[in-house]
């Protein structure tokens, strides 16, 4: 393996290592925010104010950073075109077309994501008062890490190649 490649998928477990703790923690965050608004509610009769905001920005972390993962991890829906018996050209064709799509579809997320970003990032949220950038701010991250993580993807399926050879 080329040296460049190990050190893309050295920093490839350590980018998406953080990327699962950060999902870890708005997970913990959201339910530990969550407990504390119902029981506060409930049994003390006086709700959080900022839970329910809270709890929203970090259910948009968990979403957008969890389809990172699960594209890196390639636990996407796909279609299975091993199983149609089709002649190899053919299923490398459809393999090339559907690489393509994909970076052309999270191309487009990332520059329309930043777009959106930057133009409403500055207002801020009504009951936290954070800017929105803090949570509009993860749709062209996660559009990077989208790309990063297909990348990583093509890159382990060359490697398999080569080894089968």
């Amino acid at each position: 393996m080329a040296a460049w490649k190990r050190g893309w998928f050295a920093a490839d477990r350590l980018i998406f290592r953080i990327v699962k703790s950060i999902v870890f923690l708005c997970t913990v965050l959201m339910v530990v925010v969550s407990t504390m608004q119902v029981l506060m509610r409930y049994i003390l009769s006086m709700p959080i104010k900022w839970g329910n905001e809270f709890c929203c920005f970090m259910l948009v972390y968990d979403v957008f950073l969890g389809a990172a993962l699960g594209l890196r991890e390639a636990g996407h829906v796909r279609l299975e075109i091993e199983k149609m018996n089709l002649p190899k050209p053919v299923m490398t064709l459809f393999h090339l077309i559907s690489d393509v799509a994909v970076y052309i579809f999270l191309l487009i997320y990332l520059v329309y994501g930043y777009q959106f970003a930057v133009r409403n990032g500055s207002t801020l949220s009504e009951v936290m008062k954070w800017p929105y950038i803090a949570l509009y701010g993860i749709l062209p991250i996660s559009g990077i890490l989208m790309l990063w993580g297909q990348t990583s993807v093509l890159l382990e399926r060359s490697e398999r190649k080569e080894k089968n050879r």
